[in-house]
């Protein structure tokens, strides 16, 4: 699916995978060499982010339900055997939408408060 930030006219992600059910949320992008998805949940709320198996450092943009931009995690990095990367990277408000895209490409300028859209 492809996502655009309706604030700037840009594309976020050309081809986001969708994690609408408990199993494609657990699995999200493990093992994967690259890739986008957007995560979706039945009501807002802290999930967390958690880098288990990941391959590739992301940027993890939290959505509210109405698809506001309303926290990021930037250079969000993969779990080693370091325990100083074992970390859950949780939104400050409730979400309802996750979108993880790979940090190789430009965030375009996403900030808080912008409005996003899928199709």
């Amino acid at each position: 699916m492809k996502i655009r930030n309706l604030t700037t006219g840009k594309i976020i992600a050309e081809d986001a995978d969708l994690a609408d059910t408990y199993w494609k949320r657990i699995k999200g992008l493990m093992f994967r060499q690259t890739g986008s998805m957007l995560f979706t949940f039945k009501k807002p709320g802290f999930y967390g982010i958690w880098m288990l198996f990941m391959r590739f450092p992301l940027y993890i943009i939290f959505l509210d339900s109405q698809m506001r931009v309303i926290d990021i995690a930037e250079n969000a990095r993969p779990v080693s055997l370091n325990p100083k990367t074992w970390r859950t990277y949780y939104p400050e408000k409730p979400a309802k939408y996750i979108l993880e895209i790979p940090n190789n490409r430009k965030l375009d300028g996403i900030k808080i408060d912008d409005r996003v859209s899928m199709s």
